[in-house]
């Protein structure tokens, strides 16, 4: 699978997502279809956490809000942090220099080959 290099913008809105407390939330949506390979390099895939988080973390909904201008950002896992990915370095950056200070960020590169599939060639 090839992949376009692409760097991601991450921020950490300053609060703890309890996972408990999100599996635990009567609206988690509980029934959502697997997601394959094919299905996702076609559609793409969601989050069925972050309705969930947005609602209960604030924070979590403002710093996905804060990026909107710039594209729809992602929650990690059941979150806290979101990134956004961005085709240059230099756009990344400079979204990164005007993330408010209550916020911690930072740019990373994408990877075009797993460290894993590395490790494996060369055992």
């Amino acid at each position: 699978l090839a992949l376009p290099r692409r760097w991601y913008l991450v921020i950490y809105p300053g609060c703890a997502v309890s996972t408990a407390r999100v599996f635990g939330a009567p609206d988690l949506t509980r029934n959502g279809s697997p997601i394959t390979i094919a299905r996702f390099l076609e559609q793409g895939a969601g989050n069925a956490c972050e309705a969930v988080v947005r609602r209960l973390y604030p924070e979590v909904d403002e710093a996905i809000r804060w990026l909107a201008p710039w594209g729809t950002a992602k929650m990690t896992g059941t979150g806290s942090s979101v990134f956004l990915g961005f085709d240059s370095k230099a756009q990344a950056m400079e979204v990164a220099s005007a993330v408010p200070e209550r916020w911690s960020a930072f740019v990373a590169a994408s990877v075009q080959r797993s460290p894993l599939h590395r490790v494996l060639e060369d055992s």
